[in-house]
């Protein structure tokens, strides 16, 4: 048995503990009242209202420029400004948003003080600052739009997935929300006339099945065709997946002749534009041409979406090429033909030579750099050679080499005589042959 004993305490420390206790009811009361303030003042901070075609712009100043002479200027948008602005949302990342500044700047050489092209980014401002000071115009000149860096503020006033994405602001409203080809002479001199650009962006989810609400059972199985641009999707695609199976894919804003190689892709492994034997009379629909006007392009881009139960997940792309030729004026199949090919071969007492040395694997095939493969398969060489545009013809693998090898080049190659030169010092010969091969066939369906 154990006893508990506690002495008496003296006066003293029991004031002590009584100031100890009032004390700390004191600092919690405080807590309480500072903790309720900060609750209601947070209450009472407007949420941002997300602004629409034909809304007020409120007054605002923009910080934090690059791309400027002074590094402590501001931006000023206000009502009373009869300027067409136009806030273009970029990332260094974007291609798309890359490859349209030429356009914007001759545009705004052109209407010079009338219209004012400001660029919004979200990242770090030395990201920004670097690529405004080494890009440029196609006279060799800087770009002159101002760059906000680190947005926040617009982009929770103006919200949007995809970009390029541009806001047109005109005496402090919201004229219109477009992509990039919209920002043209023409409808800029519509808005500075009074009107709006035909065509205004929308934002369509993605990764949700297209034009289909919340109540779409996970177990539906469909496809779905659509010719003419959707707006509110960018180019490009997506893939329906359970876990690592892929039983679906939607492909937007895309050219026919993408659709029918996709679908090939699984049913002809390998396949590039060598593989591809056309006798289409008008492609003007299906390839489209690179320079093909904003109009054209809308109009022939086409979306597609397929989904399949999980157990036909191994049929995805024979559906989706059938799809295809049920749905539009073409015919896809996969037929073996006899063309004329450039097949690889090793020269003799090379094959040793060839063989890799091992290693950590290594592969760079890019332009303006020398090739060099270290510890790859002759299945990853062929790839990139069948990728050079200058090569008319497919490359065929008849080397017999099965395991990998080492290659380097002293330089990119330019030309198929430079090509052919260059593997041939390390022992790989190209030849001009005829070979049976399985080619993706492209006809009009009549």
């Amino acid at each position: 048995m154990s006893l508990f004993f506690e002495p008496e305490k003296s006066q003293g420390e029991k004031l002590f503990e009584k100031f100890l206790f009032i004390l700390a009811g004191l600092l919690l009361a405080m807590f309480i009242v500072l903790a309720t303030s900060a609750a209601n003042a947070q209450q009472l901070v407007p949420a941002v209202k997300a602004l629409q075609k034909g809304d007020a712009v409120p007054d605002l100043t923009l910080t934090n420029l690059v791309n400027i002479k002074d590094s402590t200027e501001t931006i000023h948008l206000t009502s009373t400004d009869d300027r067409l602005t136009v806030l273009i949302f970029f990332g260094t990342w974007c291609s798309s948003c890359r490859a349209e500044f030429p356009s914007h700047q001759a545009l705004q050489n052109r209407f010079k003080e009338k219209v004012r092209l400001i660029i919004v980014g979200s990242e770090p401002r030395a990201k920004l600052a670097s690529y405004f000071n080494t890009a440029r115009f196609t006279d060799g000149t800087s770009y002159t739009f101002p760059c906000v860096a680190e947005d926040k503020q617009l982009k929770s006033l103006f919200p949007h997935r995809l970009i390029p994405h541009l806001v047109w602001i005109k005496s402090g409203k919201v004229v219109a929300t477009t992509d990039g080809e919209e920002l043209t002479a023409e409808n800029i001199t519509t808005v500075l006339n009074g009107s709006a650009p035909p065509y205004q962006k929308k934002d369509i989810d993605a990764e949700k099945p297209l034009f289909f609400n919340d109540d779409l059972p996970p177990s539906a199985i469909f496809s779905l065709f659509i010719k003419g641009q959707v707006d509110g999707l960018g180019n490009g695609g997506r893939f329906r997946r359970s876990g690592d199976v892929v039983f679906g894919r939607l492909m937007h804003n895309s050219r026919l002749y993408e659709m029918y190689r996709h679908a090939a892709s699984e049913l002809l492994p390998g396949i590039n534009s060598k593989r591809v034997l056309s006798t289409i009379k008008d492609s003007s629909g299906f390839f489209i041409p690179a320079q093909a006007s904003p109009s054209e392009r809308r109009k022939n881009y086409c979306t597609y979406e397929i989904r399949v139960p999980l157990k036909e997940a191994d049929s995805l792309y024979a559906y989706m090429l059938k799809d295809l030729n049920r749905y539009t004026p073409y015919h896809g199949s996969i037929e073996k033909r006899r063309v004329k090919c450039l097949v690889m071969t090793v020269v003799p007492g090379y094959k040793d030579r060839l063989k890799t040395k091992g290693g950590t694997p290594e592969l760079s095939f890019f332009p303006d750099q020398p090739p060099l493969m270290i510890n790859y398969s002759t299945k990853i060489l062929l790839l990139r050679l069948n990728d050079l545009k200058f090569l008319p013809l497919p490359v065929v693998d008849e080397t017999g080499l099965t395991e990998n090898i080492d290659l380097s080049l002293t330089s990119f190659p330019t030309s198929e005589a430079e090509l052919k030169s260059a593997l041939l010092k390390q022992g790989l010969k190209l030849s001009e042959r005829e070979r049976e091969l399985e080619m993706l066939c492209l006809k009009d369906d009549k």
